[in-house]
């Protein structure tokens, strides 16, 4: 008996590691053909480009979610199948819509999904799994990119002119409702509405529940700056339409993106990088190039820039962050060929301490902001967040400076030349907050000057 049960524990061996022996040479052989297909796409792509990709359906069940995805034998067939899928969709807009049609994009949102919650701010960069989220990033880039709305570069420069207005003279929200259309404000005729491509990614990102929430979690991971740039590119395009600029609020992306502009370094100069080579990286300049891309993602989730229609309720919550000299000097530096203020400027800014008649701003005030962007996060996560939170923001560092308008009296007391925009106007506005502070107790005399002393 004992024999018997030998013989068949061998056999059951013996088929179980030719099937094994069998799946180890089926993954290979995926292995060869998606690498031949990957050289066909990186070399060919001109040539390639008429013809729509047959491979769709084949391929995507390479990226099923499985416990299993990530180890070490199927990880480089996850990787090839999303280089593929990128490949493919770069040389041709027809195989994003043949993508679409099969499905793919649910299954890169299940992959992002699955993905997301392996990943810590401990994962290296190197981590297979932080790749597969960048690539998956790509994509979604890419798929973007083949929906912009024709024409929105042209309707959306009337609204930024107007935003300005509304930022320079730090009007309400309600009060930049009333501008609409923006562009009557300076004159300006609005184009009509471009004809719609199609929005399916927009629409996933918005109908699919906690999925902006994970695009915006990417953001956290600063060990990987492949992954963080094509997080913000994805924002910026997104942004062309007012809906997306909101969603990246209510996904936390505000409280993710604003810290990024405290990593630049100004003493540090040197040539774009080179993202296809990671060996050239250097730290800082990473930093660098990623504030810079955090500043134009601000302008656009705004409607600062051209592409982008204006949001005054985004403008409010970061104007409130910024200070409103701040917010005007990002939405110059939006187009530095017009205002002859570059992103650079105004990264450098944003990181010294200055005192200026329309501006006060200095480390206590970043260190605030900061802390405010870490607790509406930790409110994110308890499912308490309040996307518009920053509306409300007040810099308690400078509650005791008296304010008129956009000047700060003291500051401008002590300038050597104190002199105002328009003086008859901030006459009437004085008069207005005199009679305003009649019936209101004034401040501690020491408490003001102590809070003085901790901001120098």
């Amino acid at each position: 008996m004992r024999d018997r049960f030998e013989e068949v524990q061998k056999a059951y061996e013996y088929l179980n590691n030719k099937q094994e022996g069998e799946k180890r040479q089926q993954l290979e052989h995926f292995k060869l053909v998606l690498h031949g297909q990957t050289i066909l796409y990186t070399r060919y792509a001109q040539t390639l480009e008429p013809f729509k990709y047959a491979g769709y359906p084949m391929l995507l069940p390479l990226l099923e979610v499985k416990e299993s995805m990530f180890s070490e034998e199927n990880a480089p067939i996850v990787s090839l199948a999303l280089l593929t899928v990128y490949l493919t969709i770069r040389v041709s807009s027809m195989n994003g819509l043949e993508f679409f049609k099969v499905g793919g994009l649910e299954v890169l949102e299940k992959v992002l999904r699955h993905t997301v919650s392996l990943i810590s701010v401990h994962t290296s960069a190197d981590d297979p799994t932080v790749k597969a989220v960048a690539r998956v990033m790509q994509i979604f880039v890419l798929l973007s990119d083949s929906e912009q709305v024709r024409g929105g570069r042209e309707r959306a420069v009337s609204n930024r002119a107007a935003l300005l207005v509304c930022v320079d003279r730090q009007l309400s929200t309600a009060t930049c409702h009333t501008l609409q259309p923006c562009g009557r404000l300076l004159g300006l005729t609005a184009l009509p509405p471009p004809p719609r491509l199609p929005l399916q990614l927009r629409t996933r990102l918005m109908d699919s529940d906690g999925l902006i929430a994970d695009v915006c979690r990417n953001l956290e991971f600063t060990q990987a700056p492949l992954l963080n740039k094509h997080t913000l590119k994805l924002f910026i395009q997104l942004s062309e339409r007012s809906e997306m600029q909101e969603l990246v609020l209510h996904g936390g992306g505000l409280w993710r993106i604003v810290p990024y502009l405290f990593r630049f370094d100004h003493t540090l100069q040197g040539d774009e990088i080179d993202w296809g080579n990671e060996t050239s990286w250097n730290a800082q300049l990473l930093k660098n190039e990623l504030a810079k891309m955090a500043a134009e993602t601000l302008q656009s989730i705004c409607g600062m820039s051209s592409a982008c229609p204006a949001h005054p309720m985004v403008t409010d919550c970061v104007r409130n962050l910024l200070t409103p000299g701040l917010a005007l000097d990002l939405a110059k530096a939006a187009d530095a060929n017009e205002a002859g203020f570059a992103q650079r400027d105004f990264l450098e800014r944003v990181n010294q301490n200055i005192e200026e008649k329309k501006l006060i701003w200095n480390q206590k005030q970043r260190d605030e902001m900061i802390e405010f962007c870490e607790v509406q996060l930790e409110r994110l996560r308890n499912h308490e967040h309040d996307p518009f939170a920053a509306s409300a923001f007040k810099f308690e560092s400078i509650k005791h400076e008296m304010q008129i308008e956009d000047v700060y009296v003291r500051v401008l007391l002590e300038s050597e030349d104190p002199i105002v925009d328009d003086p008859e106007r901030f006459l009437k506005m004085l008069v207005v907050w005199l009679m305003e502070a009649v019936d209101q107790p004034l401040p501690d005399e020491a408490e003001v000057r102590g809070e003085r002393r901790s901001i120098a």
